[in-house]
């Protein structure tokens, strides 16, 4: 919604920047959250669709791959993984892959 400019330019240009953060900060954590909630189901699928050993090896799989996920959306890391540049990163997938 935009206010018309003629009623106070300063507060119009306020609200409308407040409205820009507001509506981003509202779609990231709609997207936060809809990622919990695909790792929560991941999570107990492995938890009821596996026994003993598997269920161990599944849960290190999972705990592996959510560090990757974690690191590469990362914006302090996420150049230094794109590059390669991150050693418990390529453990990691060397992990992941193993498994």
């Amino acid at each position: 919604m935009q206010i018309d400019s003629r009623i106070n330019y300063p507060f119009v240009k306020l609200y409308n920047i407040f409205m820009f953060f507001f509506n981003a900060a509202k779609e990231v954590g709609q997207t936060a959250v809809r990622e919990f909630i695909n790792e929560i189901v991941i999570f107990s699928d492995i938890m009821i669709t596996s026994k003993g050993r598997d269920k161990v090896f599944s849960l290190g799989q999972y705990i592996v791959d959510l560090y990757i996920k974690c690191m590469s959306h990362s914006d302090a890391y996420r150049h230094l993984v794109k590059r390669n540049l991150i050693k418990s990163v390529r453990t990691a997938k060397i992990v992941k892959s193993n498994i």
